[in-house]
């Protein structure tokens, strides 16, 4: 009778608890702002999760977004970004992503709205799906259709500011008269286990070896364009890490079963022996994405020092001393940044991988997401506040 009962508990529990899971809330004694967040709202629930913290880095980046509130002393609320509310209404800061961001903004019009885009602005990377999808089905003779296309919104012309994950690169996708809202900041991104890691790396490095790592969109991440290069270049090697879009997968299969010289690990944890024996073998990691702001997959492998080959959009300040700029979204960009690296001296590719892994495991950590972020949002809410005492 109690096992069975028990089985019953738990069975209601787990129909429940991602129901729970959607909302996250904390009253602050003494608060001066009550804060709406569209964001995520699990990550509190998992706090001592490793596993489910690693699977991105967002879901690091809202437990301290969390702490960060609660150190400025603002209660607040953390509710899933796509799940509807029965009331949006009732607080005078709104923060997050569409939808609910969206929806807060309209129950609650005098609140300070504070936008929170973590990519390009979403007409440029629809446009950006449109012309890179096009080109491979003309150049491919396919018809695969239009992947990652984002539902196109009015959330940046309602907010009074943007914190921006991203580069200067990311706020030119921007229209001009919104990029005098927008503040960019440096995002988290994986902390690896670097004790004599670089060491490692300058012993067991092929400087033949690239990674590319990325998830769904493959062709507006030019997944494409690196495939189509290694498979006529077999005299170098290519790892893939992530999932690939079934229509790309069902075209490429066939091309790449014989080719010894690629290699699919698809989703991989970033702690496992995987992804840091790769990381040891690559020299570099290669992203010729067509939308993609400073993006955490080309980061998180140059944390493990691959020199990052990437389109202007997926660059990053600082990157031109460590890595390289694909000039064009064609074969030939892919070709002429490929045969700059490898004709590149062995002493000029160990110092750029020595440069980047500590360049890129200072400036994209969780101090200085911290940092970043909570002198943004003092920044807008001082403004807001100063602002509304006039």
């Amino acid at each position: 009778m109690i096992t069975q009962l028990k089985k019953i508990i738990d069975s209601s529990l787990r129909k429940i608890y991602p129901y729970i899971q959607r909302s996250y809330t904390k009253k602050i004694k003494g608060s001066k702002h009550n804060m709406f967040i569209s964001y995520l709202a699990a990550p509190f629930y998992h706090r001592n999760d490793i596993k489910y913290l690693n699977h991105h880095q967002n879901r690091g980046e809202t437990l301290i977004i969390g702490d960060i509130l609660c150190e400025l002393g603002i209660s607040h609320k953390f509710v899933r970004l796509d799940k509807p509310l029965i009331t949006y209404a009732g607080y005078d800061i709104v923060f997050g992503v569409e939808p609910n961001f969206i929806k807060a903004c309209k129950a609650n019009p005098n609140a300070l709205k504070i936008y929170y885009a973590t990519g390009a602005y979403c007409k440029y990377q629809n446009k950006a799906v449109r012309e890179r999808t096009d080109q491979f089905n003309k150049s491919h003779n396919t018809s695969i259709p239009y992947y990652r296309l984002a539902t196109e919104h009015d959330a940046i012309e309602i907010a009074d500011a943007i914190i921006q994950i991203g580069t200067k690169h990311t706020i030119a996708t921007y229209p001009k008269h919104i990029q005098n809202k927008i503040i960019p900041i440096r995002q988290t991104c994986h902390t690896y286990d670097t004790n004599d890691y670089i060491k490692n790396k300058l012993e067991n490095v092929s400087y033949s070896d690239f990674v590319w790592m990325g998830s769904a969109g493959s062709i507006l991440k030019g997944l494409d364009l690196v495939l189509d290069y290694f498979i006529s270049h077999p005299g170098l090697n290519l790892h893939i890490f992530g999932n690939i879009d079934f229509d790309i997968w069902d075209y490429y299969k066939q091309r790449v079963i014989q080719c010894k010289n690629i290699h699919f690990y698809g989703l991989c944890d970033l702690d496992s022996d995987t992804v840091r024996n790769v990381g040891l073998k690559c020299a570099y990691v290669i992203l010729p994405s067509a939308s993609e702001g400073c993006p955490g997959s080309v980061i998180n492998m140059a944390k493990l020092g691959c020199i990052p080959i990437v389109t202007p959009i997926s660059s990053f300040e600082g990157l031109e001393s460590y890595g390289l700029i694909i000039p064009s979204y064609t074969s030939e960009g892919i070709d002429m940044a490929i045969q700059t690296a490898i004709n590149w001296t062995k002493d000029e590719i160990n110092s750029k991988i020595e440069g980047i892994f500590d360049f890129s495991n200072k400036n994209f950590c969780k101090k200085t997401f911290t940092e970043d972020f909570q002198t943004a949002l003092s920044a807008i809410i001082s403004k807001y506040e100063n602002k509304s005492a006039d």
